[in-house]
């Protein structure tokens, strides 16, 4: 179950501890008029950026050029917290970024991680909202009659 005062208190860090545990999220590239596409995130809280590998003659990376901006749309695992994040984006190059981020999903994918087509795309997270709900439908209960006792609107 989606932690709502989480999401109220420490958004930032819920997003980061929700979108490590998902598999994908649908990431975007602003003006380029291509639809949204299938991407794992992952995450470096500690620097508030989401990496996603991806192939240097993709389209999404010819996509990415000088001060694109991107966003990234989430749910979480139980379907109970949606997030869209957004901020600038950047192909990166970097071995040490390709080997930092390396995993079990990127390999299934990618295979080599010395790929000279291999890249990663670098967001930095600039702004965002979250939206989380409860599973249980006796606390969805709770929080519709609370709701309606107290006058207290839940949007």
């Amino acid at each position: 179950m989606a932690d709502l005062e989480a999401t109220r208190t420490r958004p930032i860090e819920q997003f980061f501890e929700v979108t490590k545990d998902v598999s994908a999220g649908m990431l975007g590239i602003e003006g380029s008029g291509h639809h949204m596409q299938p991407m794992h995130p992952n995450c470096d809280p500690e620097t508030g950026k989401l990496w996603f590998f991806a192939k240097s003659d993709s389209d999404i990376a010819a996509d990415i050029g000088e001060g694109r901006m991107a966003h990234f749309c989430v749910i979480s695992p139980s379907q109970d917290y949606y997030a869209c994040v957004s901020g600038p984006v950047i192909l990166n190059t970097s071995q040490a970024a390709i080997d930092r981020h390396w995993n079990s999903v990127a390999a299934a994918w990618f295979h080599d991680k010395t790929d000279p087509r291999l890249i990663m795309i670098e967001m930095t997270l600039h702004d965002g909202m979250a939206w989380a709900s409860t599973n249980s439908s006796l606390a969805f209960g709770w929080e519709i009659l609370k709701s309606n006792m107290t006058g207290e609107d839940r949007f």
